[in-house]
């Protein structure tokens, strides 16, 4: 219904990016987080399917970049939902 493209810089080089941004992930995950369903990881990043969202993470050496496909749910929120993404990435990367 939606999409939402996300992108933050970083300068910690792909693997740092890839193992803070899993840590939290994980963390997540054990918090029990209702919203995600399904991470698969890869070497450049990540697939997620989530309540309300399906998308792709991809982790480069100086950036982090996604392409999310918001459900009927969420399409009403693309900015909000990009907005909190990149702040919550900003402050996994920084």
């Amino acid at each position: 219904m939606g999409q939402v493209q996300i992108r933050v810089e970083h300068a910690l080089g792909r693997a740092e990016a890839q193992r803070r941004i899993r840590a939290a992930a994980d963390a997540q995950a054990q918090k029990g987080s209702k919203y995600v369903q399904s991470l698969t990881w890869s070497e450049g990043g990540a697939h997620v399917v989530g309540d309300g969202f399906e998308g792709t993470l991809t982790i480069g050496d100086t950036d982090v970049a996604g392409d999310v496909e918001l459900g009927w749910k969420l399409a009403f929120f693309p900015l909000k939902i990009q907005r909190e993404a990149e702040a919550y990435l900003r402050e996994i990367l920084r």
